[in-house]
């Protein structure tokens, strides 16, 4: 009886350990407090590479392990898009996700969160260059469960950049919350 037991408890943690690894490995502890911005940038950094990856091979299970149930994407018109759905539908076999890696400016939002801001190009698939211009992105990322996932994704028009980044980024340095546009 005793081993039944123990070999139905050891069966249940192999498949919580099994689903842990299949949606995604725990991002790294911060070396302090999680405002050092080095650390973070670095981090944020490679979590949007990851994104991008997810979106690039079009493994729908990898990109909703990156996003927070609910999370979704604010259009320059300000609606609200699923980002399983705009990946089906738009991305996937069509057009590649680069972000200009250079162009990552990461501030942390309290002890969890952060905002990233960027550049993103969305190329057509197969082309070996890309002449799409880059259009700027802002994005909170959470820490949940030990892991960095995406809030929601906010894609700005060209015209607007300037003056979005520099008013999102200073309430987010005052602490404030970044509000998103009401769905229409």
């Amino acid at each position: 009886m005793k081993l039944a037991t123990a070999s139905h408890l050891f069966g249940v943690c192999l498949a919580f350990g099994l689903a842990s690894v299949a949606i995604g490995s725990p991002s790294p502890s911060p070396p302090g407090p999680i405002g050092e911005t080095p650390w973070l940038a670095r981090t944020l950094a490679a979590q949007e590479a990851a994104l991008s990856h997810a979106y690039n091979d079009c493994r729908l299970h990898r990109l909703r392990a990156y996003m927070l149930q609910g999370a979704f994407v604010a259009g320059a018109d300000g609606r609200r898009i699923d980002p399983l759905k705009e990946a089906r539908e738009r991305i996937c076999g069509r057009m590649r996700r680069d972000v200009v890696a250079e162009s990552l400016v990461v501030r942390p939002i309290g002890n969890a969160g952060a905002l990233v801001a960027g550049e993103e190009r969305f190329c057509p698939v197969g082309e070996a260059g890309c002449a799409a211009p880059p259009t700027r992105f802002l994005a909170q990322w959470a820490r949940y469960d030990g892991a960095w996932r995406v809030a929601w994704i906010r894609r700005l028009p060209v015209a607007a950049v300037g003056r979005a980044k520099s008013a999102d980024m200073a309430r987010a340095d005052a602490g404030e919350a970044i509000r998103v546009p009401a769905p229409r």
